[in-house]
């Protein structure tokens, strides 16, 4: 009844949102269906997604400045420089990233907490 709920009232009173508890069922299920030991093992998988999912935004938004706007700014730069610039985009994208409310903020609006801005 706290996951699936029919009407806007009865979601909002079971988990604080009246477009639906969609984002406590997975969270609910592992907490009562699984032991101690395995809702370790679960959470290390939902990080290591988050980690691989992270990684493959900074490599791509590194590739796309290095080569759409980079590239533009010095159109005679060699392949190490453009290495060397994509790793400082890379970088400097991560930073933000990690900054207070960087992560979070961006985990927050696409998870649905309410952390996110």
């Amino acid at each position: 009844e706290v996951v699936g709920c029919a009407d806007p009232q009865g979601c909002s009173r079971a988990c604080g949102s009246a477009l639906g508890c969609s984002n406590v069922a997975y969270p609910r299920l592992v907490l009562s269906l699984l032991p101690p030991g395995l809702r370790g093992l679960m959470l290390a998988v939902v990080l290591a997604a988050l980690m691989s999912s992270l990684a493959s935004i900074f490599a791509s938004s590194a590739a796309l400045f290095t080569l759409d706007v980079y590239r533009r700014l010095r159109p005679r730069a060699g392949q190490r420089h453009l290495l060397m610039a994509g790793r400082w985009a890379r970088g400097h994208l991560g930073g933000y990233l990690g900054a207070p409310g960087g992560t979070w903020g961006y985990l927050g609006t696409h998870l649905g907490t309410p952390g996110g801005t």
